[in-house]
């Protein structure tokens, strides 16, 4: 296994292997937090904020940003309420986690030789965290 050491000021100072699974499972580990602390602000700020109190609770995320930000984007960000961003990152998470012990389930790979449905959804969620990472960036 090949090891870097990647070292910069005021870095977590952690190892990078060079492994597309480890890759893949740190991508899910910084979209699991980034998502996660999103949903928990973007939820706060609807309970805080008089912009959504005219609005009914359940959907005052979704109405709120939906008349705020209108059209395609506004009702796929609408849908994509604080409630969603906290299940993925819960996702995400586990895909960090599992992937630490068993990196067979998150390398990159072709989901039409996966022979399982396990296979098949960590490839998706790998996916998700990649997208979500890159992001961030």
């Amino acid at each position: 296994m090949h090891v870097e050491i990647a070292i910069h000021e005021n870095d977590f100072h952690e190892a990078v292997f060079a492994n597309d699974a480890t890759e893949n499972a740190m991508a899910a580990k910084r979209a699991s937090r980034a998502l996660a602390l999103r949903a928990e602000a973007a939820a706060q700020e609807v309970r805080d904020n008089a912009y959504y109190a005219c609005y009914p609770v359940q959907t005052a995320y979704r109405d709120g940003v939906v008349n705020g930000l209108g059209g395609s984007a506004g009702d796929l960000a609408g849908v994509l309420a604080p409630e969603v961003a906290h299940a993925l990152a819960r996702a995400l998470d586990e895909v960090h986690v599992m992937g630490r012990s068993y990196d067979e389930l998150i390398r990159d790979h072709d989901r039409k030789t996966c022979d399982d449905f396990t296979c098949s959804i960590f490839g998706y969620l790998v996916d998700v965290a990649r997208a979500v990472d890159a992001q961030l960036n």
